[in-house]
């Protein structure tokens, strides 16, 4: 997208619908939801790097959201309502 849009990216609004775990067992709640959304080879670090999944501590979290921005340049993010719980506990780390 960045090449195509050239001198126009940095105007550019990008957005993404996220999906947000606070856990303290990273691994593992990530390999659930590879299993529960029946994906095939693929392992826990590639969904760590994927820009729309977002799944660890507050403090991890937190570092992806800022890589993130800076790798995609994401201008927000969207989530479901019932995750805003999660979402206020990441926001007030900020």
């Amino acid at each position: 997208m960045r090449a195509k849009a050239g001198d126009r990216f940095p105007g550019l609004e990008l957005s993404a619908f996220v999906t947000i775990r606070i856990s303290d067992q990273r691994r593992s709640d990530t390999m659930a939801l590879i299993a529960r959304r029946g994906w095939s080879g693929i392992d826990v670090s590639a969904v760590w790097e994927m820009p729309t999944i977002l799944i660890g501590s507050v403090a991890q979290i937190r570092e992806d959201l800022e890589a993130r921005r800076e790798r995609f340049g994401l201008s927000y993010l969207l989530t479901s309502d019932g995750d805003l719980p999660v979402l206020t506990k990441i926001i007030a780390s900020l």
